[in-house]
């Protein structure tokens, strides 16, 4: 944590960048700082010890407290929601959870210098910045608490009757982290459907850590405008993109116009035959001859 001034920073000699800092910096080492806070000794903060003693608290001295003070109220919800506070699995997690939050939770601090110079989003002069407290601690409170569903995988945007196809949906915090601990059930279903279309194949699978893979699902009512539809319990459903179902190979002939049941002989008469997939589609690019013969 480095104050807003005269703050130190830069990478480790020895230390590998952790995955949470991947998509912040491209050093290849662990780099610091990792938040920030205002450690001016023009602004910092009087402290009354012993009823009448004060003394100007500033820098790391003030940034430091208030940095754990801001994650004790996190706890406190979380603690009140019923999950584990934020370290329970190791002391990266609170590190984790502040590379995660989007970047509207902090103050982006965009001068400055320390050898390195500050700039817009993270620099290793005030990292992600100073935390605005009252969007940071509720993001806080609810990290790694499953909230909703996101389609991963997609369905493909065509397919055609009868043959497999997959997807895969993940359950997520508000933030959008996957929740790796998981295993709970997912359920889809079609969202909406032209015609009377059926999804097969197996709809509630258990969750891998956090990843529900649906696999073998089928279309056979050929149509435009498909769509699925992911739940799990209280948490938001997820819908996928819109799929387009085509007709298979041509599979069989329909008589879709019967002849007359009685005719004056030799008199005319027609009768309209369709070529269609094993699923009742019509198959619109069959150009194949339709020969008639008498039976009987």
């Amino acid at each position: 944590i480095a104050p807003g001034a005269a703050s130190g920073g830069g990478p480790s000699e020895y230390e590998p960048e952790p995955s949470y800092q991947k998509p912040f910096q491209t050093t290849g080492y662990r780099t610091a700082p990792d938040v920030s806070f205002d450690g001016s000794d023009n602004s910092g903060v009087i402290c009354y010890l012993g009823g009448s003693f004060e003394f100007n608290y500033f820098g790391t001295s003030l940034a430091t407290p208030c940095w754990a003070g801001l994650v004790a109220i996190a706890n406190q919800e979380r603690k009140a929601e019923g999950v584990a506070p934020l370290n329970s699995t190791g002391p990266t997690q609170t590190l984790q959870a502040l590379y995660s939050l989007a970047a509207g939770d902090f103050h982006d601090i965009t001068s400055g210098y320390n050898y390195y110079s500050a700039k817009s989003g993270y620099d290793e002069v005030t990292g992600r910045g100073s935390p605005v407290a009252n969007l940071l601690v509720p993001d806080l409170a609810s990290y790694g608490i499953p909230s909703q569903l996101a389609i991963k995988a997609q369905p493909p945007a065509s397919v055609t009757a009868g043959s497999a196809f997959k997807l895969t949906v993940a359950v997520e915090d508000h933030l959008g982290n996957v929740i790796t601990t998981d295993n709970g059930s997912v359920t889809i279903a079609l969202g909406s459907m032209p015609g009377s279309g059926k999804l097969g194949g197996t709809k509630t699978v258990t969750a891998v850590n956090g990843i529900a893979t649906f696999s073998g699902l089928t279309l056979t009512t050929a149509g435009s405008g498909y769509t699925i539809k992911a739940t799990s319990g209280s948490l938001t459903a997820a819908t996928t993109t819109a799929v387009t179902v085509t007709p298979a190979a041509a599979f069989k002939l329909v008589m879709k116009t019967e002849p007359p049941s009685s005719v004056v002989a030799g008199a005319s008469f027609g009768l309209t035959v369709s070529a269609e997939d094993r699923y009742g589609n019509l198959v619109t690019s069959y150009k194949g001859k339709v020969t008639l013969a008498q039976v009987h």
